[in-house]
């Protein structure tokens, strides 16, 4: 075994390559907004990971340690995940702002970075359209919640509102402005195109800000089914492009989510109510199925896509009480 400071010294330059060869494609956020998109799927499963491990509503005749005793399992992970890659994205996003502007970057920490983008906000050298008091405040409590998670043993998270009311009031936006920096740049970061036509971030941050305070049940259930478009789109192993036959390359999944979801209707004892056209893929692979556990009394309770794993329960009331429409969007509980 090799002494750890000879390990140390066998480095290389990865910029000084990527350069050479323009395997970057002269792209040096690339790994920014890699963190971007980790952060967005860690975000958008934070339902997906909790609603098997208990309610996500606010119910007060549940004990709050019992609730987050829930919250830790599946949860905590993605909460984790959300946090810490989203203060990632814009540490290093605003240090390539700075670097653009002459500033040195290398050895300054992330609080005093913000302050130096706010700087050249005021002084009309960054073109972002947001009040400096709201970036430095949602940035810097961000960064805190990064460093309770990185670097303290007795670690803290927000709860599920709370996550929601955070990520969606305050960081969602401020990413809408900063990506509107690099739209030009082809950096590749957000979600594929809904079936449906929803955009989660954008109605997520919608929902959010027409809540005059604490995000009330109906906010919360909508926003879990856009979180959930939002992570099945990143989950669509669909491909959509003008430059390949995507035809070819989607058959086989196509073909799989479809084989899925008839064999899910024929098997005995599934409790399969019907098979429709999902609102993500767009494949007819949205499984509903039914609970008949009460004789008198049959209800559609869950909905499954065998392709894009798009999943959503009763427990969310029906899209159209929240508003939400779009093509193969409906109402999917019912009594039969």
């Amino acid at each position: 075994m090799r002494e750890l400071k000879q390990i140390k010294g066998d480095i290389f330059s990865i910029d000084e390559y990527a350069n050479k060869y323009d395997l970057l494609k002269n792209k040096p956020l690339d790994i920014a907004f890699s963190s971007l998109q980790t952060a967005l799927e860690a975000y958008f499963s934070t339902y997906n990971k909790t609603v098997y491990h208990g309610s996500i509503e606010e119910d007060t005749s549940i004990p709050q340690d019992v609730r987050d005793f829930h919250l830790w399992f599946g949860y905590y992970k993605a909460y984790l995940e959300t946090i810490v890659y989203f203060q990632n994205f814009f540490e290093l996003s605003i240090k390539k702002l700075l670097k653009d502007n002459g500033i040195k970057y290398q050895h300054i920490k992330f609080p005093p970075a913000i302050d130096e983008l706010c700087k050249l906000i005021s002084g009309g050298k960054v073109n972002l359209n947001i009040v400096n008091t709201d970036l430095t405040n949602a940035l810097t409590t961000l960064g805190t919640y990064r460093n309770n998670l990185w670097h303290d043993l007795d670690k803290e998270g927000l709860r599920y509102i709370a996550l929601d009311e955070f990520i969606g009031g305050y960081i969602l936006p401020i990413i809408c402005e900063f990506d509107s920096l690099y739209v030009a740049s082809g950096y590749s970061w957000k979600h594929k195109e809904t079936y449906c036509e929803i955009d989660p971030i954008g109605e997520i941050i919608k929902t959010v800000k027409t809540c005059n305070g604490k995000l009330d049940t109906d906010s919360v259930l909508k926003i879990a089914i856009l979180k959930e478009i939002g992570r099945a789109s990143y989950k669509n192993p669909l491909v959509f492009s003008e430059k390949i036959n995507t035809e070819s390359f989607n058959a086989p999944h196509i073909d799989k989510a479809l084989n899925i979801a008839s064999l899910e209707k024929e098997g005995k004892g599934n409790n399969v109510y019907k098979v429709c056209f999902c609102p993500v893929c767009g494949v007819e692979s949205l499984v509903i199925y039914y609970d008949d556990e009460d004789d008198s009394v049959s209800f559609t309770d869950e909905a499954k896509c065998m392709c894009c794993t798009f999943n959503i329960n009763r427990s969310l009331k029906n899209p159209s009480k929240h508003g939400l429409k779009g093509k193969c969007i409906e109402d999917y509980w019912k009594d039969i």
